[in-house]
């Protein structure tokens, strides 16, 4: 479950409605992306940087599993659009991410998993849901 639970949280990344007036965005062209050697990035200022759980309500995880996740993982988002994230025992992952129109979308290189978020970024903090469920994450 933790390994299912890492892929998820860091697929993310993570999440969720962006409302912040004075965030800005880029785009990034990478021309070994995609097959007509263009690929857009938006990135919102305000997401790059590394994070941390600080809570969490996903469906089918346990108090034991959120013990060890939370403030102990964390997972980091470039500008060039590619995000790692940490867990405690586990495989770092990779992968790249968009952020556009307070949708984040993650896809993890190890598996191809991709996951969709609302994204809402209030102060240090960045508030995520999805179907699964929701989390709370602090910028370190």
């Amino acid at each position: 479950m933790i390994n299912k639970l890492t892929a998820f949280l860091w697929s993310i990344f993570f999440l969720v409605a962006c409302n912040n007036a004075d965030k800005t965005s880029a785009t990034k062209t990478d021309n070994d992306s995609l097959s007509n050697g263009k690929k857009e990035i938006e990135n919102v200022p305000g997401i790059i940087g590394r994070w941390v759980p600080v809570e969490m309500n996903f469906q089918n995880l346990s108090e034991e599993e959120k013990i060890k996740i939370i403030g102990k993982a964390s997972i980091e988002f470039e500008s060039t659009g590619k995000f790692q994230s940490y867990a405690p025992n586990e495989k770092k992952q990779e992968g790249v991410y968009t952020f556009k129109d307070s949708i984040l979308t993650t896809t993890t290189d190890s598996s191809g998993r991709r996951e969709t978020f609302e994204v809402q970024l209030k102060g240090n903090r960045m508030y995520l849901k999805n179907e699964g469920g929701t989390m709370v994450m602090e910028r370190q």
